[in-house]
């Protein structure tokens, strides 16, 4: 029999079902792969560690035996999880500020159907879990607001502690807890002088994942990015949980943007806010801020700093630049988060919304009104449950298994990219497919000499992130002599002469000058590979397949054809075979600059083809006009090709305007 006290457990247990249903079974993309071989291997992730979410990642891949379900699906039980009881606590939150259940259920759906709130729902990653942190810290803030018992704050007191050991983030929402609590804090402290005492111990004990840092690091895992040089090396602790890596206080390792490109990174954000939310939702989260601003300004004040602080100045102050598709799947991961902070005017403005109508329309007649609201969540649901159904995308581990899969026995390969590593890693140790090949972190000397140290003799090992280089370039050389070496960048060796030969997603290392491959045996080898791989054709891809996380995947198969492609020009001057892996790198990413510049700039250059040439090359820079290189050889291209003064002009002065720089200095420089 139905009962309105049960209605978060029936939106929980209805979007629950929803979530685990169409969860990636897959690793996906983006940091998915780190995350859970991880919690798989009781590994220490990248910084900051994510420590929560690692030891639940570890509990819950032991039942892979039981359930037979991938890790990958098992871990990604923490977001679904976390998203549908998300949903429940904020259906708390939503009747505790408007005390009416329709309102609170309407709200909770559209929510729940968000695009980036449910996709987030579909894989391991710590941004669900982090989202239910988010509403679950509002809704203790408000029962002790309105309970007034100091319980709701001792476990605020934990929860917060808990939340900063999955994600930092949630830090952002701390200012709007303190101005919505400092009120009702200063009666409790005159009456508790321990008060502030026992809130630090809850936090304390809150913060408690993070020692599984130090149990982990003592048993030395494969993966271990805080690389604790002894139990009590608080050092490199405070470096992992401060992000050192990537310099504390910055988003990411690249250069922050200049203000112009702050400004475009903040028009994509409001975009991207207004498509997700949809406009009447932002309406009506618009009327609710007027309304809490009339009966309740200290909540209307804490909101809009949360707002502001997960949104606009998050966005604008991390800066990912936005020049691919990868970079903007880092970006749009944080926006849920803000939207969340957005979604809280929401029931405000649809009770004050409700009030007005309520004023024109006669009594019988204002279910019927409120009922259209519903459409909102309906119409939500059957536009993202296509982009969410990550249930049959296996994209990411078909990338990952494309990698080693065709590697010879014993062979070691070094990866650079996020997804690239991570996703072989995972394939190479979470499905223990090929298990014989050793996968490495190029980008990471120190924890790449450390793993070698654990399967061969003789490896050097270094103490400092550049003398690490050094050694990981000696021990790549020395293990050449007996073991098959791949990169998927081609390294330069420490006063010895790499040579890279293109195979696959990477390149393999030849030690011997006069050991590279004949033209003929070259495309064999590289046909036949380039035919058992999972070559990903954009015109082919799902909806699912089209979501940013993954969608940059196709890139890395399109560079490996254009690498293969430069490799017949520079190498053996088979333009013909070129041309084909140019087009077939196009095939699989219509819009992949690189690929049309190097087409450009054979037909060109090789074959005399002006017109073709400078059309194919001018296409280059209509894609990403930020490479200066494709300007500069664009209008060498237009000098021999003797064409009109003012084309040339008009070149120069394109490039004046973009790089603010002199073009024929530029050109003469190098």
């Amino acid at each position: 029999m139905f009962s309105k006290r049960f209605i978060p457990f029936y939106l929980f247990a209805f979007t629950a079902v929803i979530y685990v249903s169409n969860l990636s079974r897959s690793v996906y993309g983006g940091d998915v792969g780190d995350l859970v071989t991880a919690a798989y291997t009781l590994g220490i992730a990248h910084p900051p560690g994510y420590p929560l979410f690692t030891i639940l990642g570890w509990i819950l891949t032991r039942l892979t035996p039981l359930l037979h379900m991938s890790p990958a699906f098992l871990v990604g039980l923490i977001s679904a999880i976390s998203s549908a009881l998300g949903v429940a606590l904020y259906y708390r939150l939503a009747f505790i500020l408007v005390k009416d259940r329709f309102i609170a259920v309407i709200s909770s759906l559209i929510l729940a159907f968000t695009y980036l709130f449910w996709f987030y729902a579909e894989i391991a990653e710590v941004f669900a879990l982090n989202n239910l942190f988010a509403i679950a810290l509002s809704l203790l803030t408000f029962l002790f607001k309105d309970k007034k018992q100091p319980k709701y704050l001792y476990v605020l007191a934990f929860v917060a502690g808990l939340s900063f050991t999955n994600h930092q983030t949630i830090i952002l929402i701390f200012p709007s807890l303190f101005i919505l609590l400092v009120t009702n804090l200063w009666g409790l402290f005159r009456r508790d002088k321990w008060l502030i005492a026992k809130l630090f111990l809850f936090i304390a004990l809150g913060l408690s994942p993070y020692l599984y840092v130090f149990v982990a690091s003592y048993f030395h895992p494969v993966f271990d990015w805080a690389n604790l040089k002894n139990v009590w090396d608080f050092q490199a602790f405070s470096d992992l949980i401060l992000r050192k890596r990537y310099g504390t206080f910055q988003a990411g390792a690249f250069d922050p943007p200049n203000m112009t490109e702050r400004l475009i990174i903040l028009k994509y954000y409001a975009t991207t806010v207004g498509l997700q939310l949809t406009l009447p939702v932002i309406a009506v989260c618009l009327l609710g801020l007027i309304q809490s601003i009339r009966k309740n300004s200290t909540f209307a004040l804490a909101v809009v700093l949360a707002f502001v602080f997960t949104g606009p100045f998050f966005i604008a102050y991390a800066g990912f630049p936005l020049l691919s598709v990868f970079r903007f799947g880092i970006s749009e991961r944080f926006i849920s988060l803000s939207a969340i902070m957005l979604m809280l005017l929401f029931p405000l403005g649809l009770s004050f919304f409700k009030e007005l109508i309520a004023k024109v329309v006669r009594r019988e007649f204002l279910p019927l009104v409120m009922g259209v609201f519903l459409i909102i969540p309906m119409i939500l649901f059957v536009h993202n449950f296509p982009k969410t159904n990550l249930s049959n995308v296996w994209t990411g581990d078909n990338f990952g298994s494309d990698y080693i899969n065709f590697l010879p026995e014993d062979s070691i390969i070094f990866l650079s990219g996020d997804t690239s590593l991570f996703n072989t890693w995972y394939v190479n140790y979470a499905l223990n497919i090929r298990p014989d090949v050793t996968v490495l972190n190029s980008l990471d000397p120190l924890q790449s000499n450390k793993i070698l140290s654990q399967r061969f003799k003789g490896i050097r090992q270094a103490l400092s992130f550049n003398e690490g280089i050094i050694a990981m370039k000696q021990n790549i050389w020395d293990l050449a002599k007996t073991y098959d070496i791949y990169s998927d960048i081609e390294m330069k060796g420490h006063k010895v002469t790499f040579n890279w030969v293109p195979s696959g997603l990477t390149s393999r290392l030849i030690r011997d000058k006069t050991a590279l491959p004949t033209l003929t045996s070259f495309k064999n080898d590289s046909s036949s590979l380039w035919a058992n791989l999972h070559v990903p054709i954009k015109r082919n891809a799902t909806i699912a397949e089209g979501n940013l996380t993954i969608a940059d995947i196709p890139n890395n198969y399109a560079n490996g054809l254009l690498r293969l492609g430069n490799y017949l020009v520079d190498k053996y001057n088979d333009q013909k075979t070129a041309e084909e892996y140019y087009k077939k790198s196009i095939a699989v990413q219509p819009d992949y600059e690189n690929a049309y510049f190097a087409l450009g700039a054979m037909y060109w250059s090789k074959q005399n083809n002006c017109d073709l040439g400078i059309k194919t090359i001018s296409k280059a820079i209509d894609l990403n006009p930020t490479q200066a290189r494709f300007y500069q050889v664009l209008y060498i291209a237009l000098k021999s090709c003797k064409a009109p003064e003012k084309q040339q002009k008009s070149l120069r002065d394109a490039y004046k305007e973009r790089f603010n720089t002199d073009l024929l200095k530029d050109i003469k420089d190098k």
